[in-house]
């Protein structure tokens, strides 16, 4: 098995997601970009300075993996969206099971992609690392969200224009959930939160008692005084 799957890294070798090189054996990024990954978790948060595992800014402790403003996150969430990669939705997966390790879900959800994102680009990529999760958490997948309508991409909003824009975005089918009563929900990207709380909404309408937000990269809001304090150290 190990000399088929060499020979099949030769002819078909999987890509970085981070610059497109082929990827160490068992993990979605190169040699250098695996660096570049590693740093994103001692990164400070631009709003108070700490790291991912020590932030609290937005009101309270957020589920996530690495700030966005890293220019290595932006460039492989973009990867991750734009384009097909089952290693990272494989890597991720296992990545967000180990970070759950001993906590139990009834079920794991995600915003569902518009149709035309998925024509265009070839997959629903936050579908996919939720499936890798259940696959190896053993939690099922709930395909219970649905968008109730079409509406403007967030990325093109403003803070305000994303609330707005999100209210009454999704539905949870409740005969999809089941008896489902501790719902994770997995995102790729968390700015305002607006798309995550729509569809948090949904599901406790839809009976769900527990729900909590996970997201690989988060972006908290940026507080004057701490980006004032920043500036004077670096003259």
């Amino acid at each position: 098995m190990k000399f088929l799957r060499s020979l099949e890294r030769l002819v078909y070798p999987d890509r970085c997601i981070i610059c497109g090189d082929v990827t160490l054996e068992k993990a979605p990024f190169c040699k250098d970009c695996i660096k570049e990954f590693v740093s994103l978790f001692s990164a400070e948060c631009p709003s108070c300075g700490k790291t991912a595992h020590d932030c609290t800014c937005g009101g309270g402790k957020k589920d996530f993996l690495f700030f966005y403003s890293a220019p290595a996150a932006k460039k492989l969430i973009r990867t991750l969206k734009h384009s097909p990669n089952k290693n990272a939705a494989g890597f991720f997966g296992d990545v967000i099971a180990e970070f759950y390790k001993g906590r139990k879900f009834d079920a794991v959800a995600f915003p569902p992609r518009t149709e035309h994102n998925i024509r265009k680009y070839g997959l629903d990529h936050v579908k996919a690392i939720a499936g890798s999760y259940s696959k190896a958490s053993g939690v099922p997948l709930c395909l219970a969200l649905e968008r109730t309508h079409r509406a403007a991409e967030q990325k093109l909003l403003s803070a305000t224009q994303r609330r707005r824009n999100a209210l009454g975005l999704y539905t949870a089918d409740k005969e999809k959930l089941g008896p489902a009563s501790r719902v994770l929900l997995i995102d790729d990207v968390r700015t305002t939160g607006s798309t995550m709380n729509a569809c948090a909404l949904a599901l406790r309408k839809a009976g769900v008692k527990q729900i909590t937000q996970f997201t690989l990269a988060y972006t908290p809001p940026v507080k004057k005084k701490y980006k004032a304090k920043k500036d004077i150290k670096k003259v």
